[in-house]
């Protein structure tokens, strides 16, 4: 029988003919060994199981190479190799099979020489991966920590990972001197959570209840920073780069300024020290409040900026760009100091009792409070002589022109704002359902004013201008500071001449007239009870400041000048005196006294009382021996403590000068 073996290859190159590689070859000793009967002279049978004892070769070089017999055994029941094992090879520490069995955990220098393997296996001490000085790998665990780095340290329940990390009481500390003490949690390169912290981030701190996330991040003292170099320790809040909001402040944005109790949102937004700041660079530090881009309400005290770029510079007060719109709600209410005493409803305005506005940009159908306020002054007035039909009210006109007003009710006075201007005014009611009389203030009427003579009285006039005559045709009638002028004619007429009218008062005002036929003020006949005191009356035309038209016979009172200054023509210019009374008689119908003159008084035949009047002329009303005693000759005083000027004029005593100013025409 044939017993070799050899190997015979055959190949193709277009898979039909097939061509052997020659010569075969033959099959060495290689493929027998599969058969091979003892290994280094021992029986498969003496390596799984026999009798071999200690004093076998295999177990006398086991004990060579440091190797118990009692390790042999534990070996062989940990790994069921009965009593025998492969430990006859493992000769020296240096030989391949020794490392191998370094690497099954086998602990030579132990005292029991176990495997930690399986379950309930221990060890005792730090494990030391690579002990080779500063660059060693330490694993520990003692009393329920755990430790893993060099110089690493926990204690009671705590987790320290990294080299130098501590982690104690519960702790954890993850990165190079990371700190997680008492309960805190620190993970980076120095980063310390210590004391119920939490810090994440190289040198991140929130050591006391805080909480830092982000490089050299502060959060310290329950405060809570997040981002690189954020500041929100002692109780604040910072989020951002470079934010900072500490002691009680909150910042979010990178560069974001909230400490001091401040708020402050959006990039560059300072709000420090008890400020609000809201939007990119919006400045509202120091007590004050900044709304919107580059909104700027800094450097002053409780200052408000609402909107973009804009900047607010008074102190107590808020400045918002655009319109303001309230939704859902319909007034605004303030109070007077701060936190103290009850709110005040602001706007709108409060209906003031019985008070109706007008203005230029009113409506017709106004309601007649100042936030609605009617069109004109008929339509206000109309308006609230309907609602307070038997009770004072009062129409308040804003500074504007307007067309004309009939005051026909009687119970409601005209207040102009700002010197309201009218075209006309017509006073046709007497005073109803009010104390005193009607008042007329502030007003300037470009056209006739006018008392009615049948229905108006009981009017007063303060500080108003009338530039188109002022006629007094009604009782009770009162002119106080107000300025009257007109073209040619009266600028005031009391009394139509048809009708009686008593107790009319002119009084610290002044009267203007260029008129050649009429005086500036005319009294016509039928006016008992007529007073002017501290006047001015001018006629810049050659005929009389004062036509007093009142005959005598008439038994009234006399009417009164007192304290005027009086300019008409000069002494010799005119047949007219400056204060012409043709009507007189033996009865005066003049009380004058304390009057300054520039022109002739009275006719030559009328008796009247005068008495320390200062006259630029003559006095003609002799009055039969009981007036003037010199009866125009020459310059003296008379026993009535007249004094007159004849021929010696107040601009250094030149004749045809041009008498008192006018300066006061308002």
């Amino acid at each position: 029988m044939e017993t070799s073996l050899v190997l015979r290859v055959w190949f193709s190159s277009d898979e039909v003919t097939f061509d052997e590689m020659l010569p075969a070859q033959s099959l060495q000793s290689s493929p027998y060994a599969i058969n091979a009967d003892k290994l280094d002279g021992y029986d498969a049978v003496d390596l799984l199981g026999g009798s071999i004892t200690e004093t076998d070769p295999v177990f006398t070089a086991s004990a060579a190479a440091g190797i118990a017999a009692g390790d042999i055994a534990n070996w062989n029941t940990a790994y069921g190799w009965g009593d025998h094992a492969l430990a006859g090879y493992l000769t020296t520490e240096n030989d391949p099979i020794w490392t191998a069995a370094s690497n099954l955990y086998y602990q030579r220098t132990d005292a029991d020489g176990r495997f930690v393997d399986v379950a309930g296996d221990t060890m005792t001490g730090a494990l030391m991966i690579n002990d080779s000085g500063s660059g060693a790998l330490r694993i520990d665990s003692t009393n329920n920590t755990i430790a893993i780095g060099r110089l690493a340290s926990s204690g009671v329940q705590g987790v320290a990972v990294g080299s130098g990390a501590n982690a104690v009481d519960y702790g954890i500390a993850m990165g190079y001197q990371a700190h997680g003490l008492q309960s805190g949690v620190g993970i980076g390169y120095n980063a310390d959570g210590s004391t119920n912290g939490a810090a994440v981030g190289a040198a991140a701190t929130a050591q006391d209840s805080g909480a830092a996330i982000g490089a050299v991040a502060d959060g310290r003292t329950a405060g809570a920073a997040v981002g690189y170099q954020a500041n929100g320790s002692s109780q604040g809040v910072a989020v951002g780069r470079d934010s900072v909001g500490f002691s009680y402040g909150a910042a979010v944005g990178p560069w974001a300024q909230g400490q001091w109790y401040g708020a402050a949102l959006g990039r560059a937004a300072n709000g420090a020290t008890n400020g609000v700041a809201i939007g990119y660079a919006a400045n509202g530090a120091y007590t004050n409040i900044a709304i919107g881009v580059a909104a700027d309400a800094q450097l002053g005290t409780e200052r408000i900026a609402i909107g973009h770029n804009v900047t607010n510079d008074v102190d107590h007060s808020a400045r918002i760009r655009g319109d303001f719109y309230m939704d859902g709600g319909d007034r605004v209410f303030g109070r007077h100091p701060f936190a103290t005493g009850a709110f005040q409803q602001l706007l709108p305005l409060p209906p003031l009792e019985n008070v109706v506005y007008v203005a230029s940009n009113g409506t017709f159908n106004g309601s007649g409070a100042i936030d609605r306020p009617f069109d004109t002054p008929q339509n206000g007035y109309d308006f609230a002589a309907g609602k307070y039909t038997n009770e004072p009210a009062t129409l308040v006109i804003a500074s504007g022109t307007y067309p004309g007003l009939n005051m026909h009710a009687g119970n409601i006075h005209v207040i102009g704002e700002s010197r309201a201007e009218l075209d006309s005014l017509d006073i046709t009611s007497g005073a109803n359902f009010i104390r005193g009389k009607q008042r007329v203030e502030n007003l300037i009427v470009a056209g006739l004013t006018a008392v009615a003579s049948d229905r108006g009285e009981d009017v007063k006039f303060h500080n108003c201008r009338f530039e188109g005559q002022l006629l007094i045709y009604g009782n009770k009638v009162e002119v106080q500071d107000c300025f009257a002028s007109t073209g040619d004619g009266p600028a005031v007429i009391v009394g139509d001449g048809i009708n009686n009218i008593s107790d009319v008062a002119l009084e610290q005002s002044s009267f203007l007239a260029a008129s050649p036929a009429q005086g500036t003020l005319q009294v016509n006949l039928g006016v008992e009870g007529l007073e002017v005191i501290g006047c001015k009356i001018f006629n810049l035309l050659p005929f009389a400041a004062i036509e007093d038209l009142q005959p005598f016979g008439t038994l009234m009172v006399p009417h009164l000048y007192s304290h005027n200054v009086i300019r008409g023509p000069e002494h010799g210019t005119s047949p007219v005196p400056a204060v012409f009374d043709p009507f007189g008689g033996p009865i005066p119908t003049l009380v004058f006294v304390h009057n300054a003159v520039w022109g002739d008084v009275g006719v030559n035949s009328n008796q009247q009382f005068f008495a320390n009047n200062i006259v630029y002329g003559d006095i003609n009303n002799k009055g039969a021996g009981i007036g003037w005693a010199q009866a125009g000759a020459g310059t003296g005083t008379d026993p009535a403590g007249n004094t007159e000027h004849q021929g010696n004029y107040p601009q250094f005593g030149v004749a045809g000068a041009l008498g008192f100013p006018f300066a006061w025409q308002d």
